[in-house]
């Protein structure tokens, strides 16, 4: 026991343990072997009556000594370690002590003395096997279940990693998949089981030429290999890395991320930035053609008074159009001009009497009769009269693009306690229930080549203005969008700087 409390801590290539045991079996018989044919020939060890020899209690005065040794060491090792198998050890060399102790003192074989001798020496040697073996077999089930809940943890995480991660190993000429996991494989239509063992081609035939050079790079060449492609609806980044081994490479950890949402987000700018262009273009014609038309309209007027009744009445048609066209130029100029925002005062459905005369070339072409109402002429809101524009116009757009086969259009504005309230209804193709939930989350739309930032961006200005929206439709029956503004809004200067810079 000395010994194995001395020999430093080490992990033994071979599992001794049983050599041990048999050695240990051997040697008591071959003990017992000795004592009962050689028994006369040995020395006396115990004299009934009279007690132990004094071989007999330096043997066992020895036997305590190396008892005392282990206590110390099993105390240094504790202090140091804080393991409760040192303190188990410690608590049976002090009972295999006091056992040896006691068998010096007894007289008899048969005295109640040597038997609690043995007794305490049995309590002994329960606490060692406590300490040894009881001990290593909580460790190892505490190891069992601390690699378990790794195993279970690191499952769960590669499971719920938004991407896909995955392992891939050289067989003969063939690439296969050794894990394959990851939240992504679901939306991929894909299932663990339909990748692991397989090679690209029986994964995904329609890529393999390029995931095929990609691998053989990394797996060759040993290099770290990006790279992105699409498969189905979905653009995807690429990363593999060679693991080495002795110089060579014996695995490629891989990891493939979506990326669909900032392939739309860089096609929105880049239509954003064309938008801007031709915003700065159209108020360049704009204020071109508002020369000429200034001109037309002036002469009209000097000629209308010469004119003859007949003629007055084809004038006074001119002089109408005349205006609608620089109505629409100043809308034109007003939108795509850069200008500060500055919340005030404005008239409601004035603003939206604007936009309606603003888009009615466009609602005449989808075949959609426009019909505005209001309750009372005058609907203050502190805005930014642009703004609400640009939400009017996106919302009416909307209708019309809902109402392929034309309809009707309602604008009603009504006033209520402290609000403004507008509602656009349509005759359109109505939005399931279950969509209207995510109406106004980025990159969310049902407009084939759309990308779901309209509605958002609106949702945002109405916000900015205090209000609030809601959305009710029925399929086949059409949609009401209500706009709830109020006659002051209450959001400081700093919100309202917060929210133009988020736009």
């Amino acid at each position: 026991m000395v010994s194995v409390l001395l020999i430093p801590a080490k992990v033994l290539s071979k599992d001794l343990r049983l050599p041990l045991f048999a050695g240990s079996i051997l040697l008591v018989l071959l003990v017992a072997v000795g004592v009962f044919s050689f028994g006369e020939k040995l020395p006396v060890l115990v004299i009934e009556g009279n007690g132990t020899t004094p071989l007999k209690n330096g043997m066992e005065y020895f036997v305590a000594f190396l008892n005392g040794i282990s206590i110390v060491v099993s105390f240094k090792n504790y202090r140091k370690s804080k393991d409760a198998i040192y303190l188990n050890i410690m608590v049976a060399f002090f009972f295999m002590l006091t056992a040896e102790l006691i068998f010096t003192q007894y007289l008899s074989l048969y005295s109640a003395l040597h038997f609690s001798g043995h007794v305490i020496r049995a309590i002994g040697y329960f606490y060692i096997l406590k300490g040894y073996y009881f001990s290593q077999i909580d460790a190892d089930k505490r190891n069992e279940m601390k690699i378990a809940e790794a195993r279970h943890e690191l499952k769960t995480i590669m499971k719920e990693q938004h991407g896909l991660i995955f392992k891939i190993i050289k067989q003969g000429n063939e690439y296969k998949h050794t894990l394959f996991d990851g939240e992504l494989l679901e939306r991929l239509h894909l299932s663990r089981e339909e990748v692991y063992g397989k090679t690209i081609q029986e994964v995904i035939p329609d890529s393999y030429p390029i995931l095929l050079e990609k691998y053989r790079i990394a797996w060759e060449e040993g290099e770290r290999v990006t790279f992105e492609f699409k498969h189905r609806e979905y653009s995807l980044y690429v990363l593999l890395k060679p693991v080495f081994q002795g110089g060579k490479v014996i695995e490629v950890i891989g990891s493939v991320t979506d990326i669909s949402k900032v392939k739309v987000l860089e096609e929105t700018v880049r239509n954003n930035e064309k938008l801007g262009i031709l915003g700065e273009l159209a108020a360049g014609i704009a204020h071109e053609v508002r020369n000429p038309l200034t001109t037309l309209k002036g002469f009209l007027q000097l000629i209308k008074p010469e004119a003859g009744e007949s003629n007055k009445m084809f004038i006074d048609l001119m002089l109408n159009e005349v205006n609608r066209i620089e109505m629409i130029t100043e809308e034109f100029m007003s939108i795509a001009r850069p200008q500060a925002l500055i919340f005030k005062e404005e008239n409601t459905y004035k603003i939206i009497e604007e936009v309606v005369h603003f888009m009615e070339p466009q609602s005449l072409l989808k075949g959609v009769q426009v019909h505005l109402y209001a309750s009372a002429p005058s609907y203050p809101v502190v805005c930014e009269k642009n703004q609400l524009k640009q939400v009017f116009i996106n919302l009416i757009k909307n209708a019309l693009e809902a109402m392929p086969g034309g309809g009707n259009l309602y604008i009603m504005v009504k006033s209520n306690i402290g609000y403004n309230e507008i509602s656009f209804v349509d005759e359109g193709i109505g939005i399931p229930e279950e969509v209207i939930q995510k109406l106004g989350q980025p990159f969310f739309t049902m407009k084939e080549g759309g990308h779901g930032l309209g509605l958002m961006m609106c949702n945002r200005i109405i916000e900015a203005h205090g209000g609030y929206t809601d959305i009710k439709s029925q399929v086949g029956m059409g949609t009401e969008f209500k706009i709830y503004l109020p006659m002051e809004n209450k959001h400081s200067e700093e919100q309202r700087n917060i929210h133009n810079a988020s736009i």
